[in-house]
């Protein structure tokens, strides 16, 4: 798979907007801003991104986006491990993430790479009907 260097900040956001999950989408310029920044990690894909940032000797997964059209395929365990690659060669000792509760298709994806419970923080994501749901902070050790 080849790295998809036409994904912009607004294409990033339409994917995000797509991706069915509950909580409020980023919007383009909240894209290029964390983009921007020197400690965020990108990876980049065809139908896909994997965004975090790399603090020393850790990293934090923010976003696992597939496009809906391309799931059940693999591509978000191969974003995860491409991002997690990426953060070891930056010096990342351990990855952490938080994931809804409710997500069961992506908590098994992170259990499935190895990650762990760690965590929990309640009614954390604010689901567009005004609900809220818990987040489970997750990690794993890279080296």
């Amino acid at each position: 798979m080849q790295q998809n260097t036409i994904l912009q900040p607004s294409d990033m956001a339409k994917l995000h907007a797509q991706s069915g999950l509950e909580q409020r989408p980023w919007t383009a310029q909240e894209f290029a801003q964390l983009c921007a920044a020197e400690n965020s990690l990108l990876i980049k894909q065809d139908y896909g991104f994997a965004l975090g940032r790399v603090i020393h000797t850790e990293a934090e997964l923010l976003l696992l986006i597939v496009s809906q059209a391309q799931r059940k395929q693999g591509l978000g365990k191969t974003y995860l491990q491409l991002f997690e690659e990426a953060a070891r060669q930056r010096g990342a000792k351990n990855c952490f993430l938080e994931v809804g509760a409710e997500n069961t298709a992506a908590r098994a994806l992170y259990q499935q790479c190895g990650y762990a419970e760690q965590g929990l923080r309640k009614a954390y994501y604010r689901k567009m009907n005004g609900t809220r749901e818990d987040a489970l902070v997750l990690a794993k050790t890279l080296a």
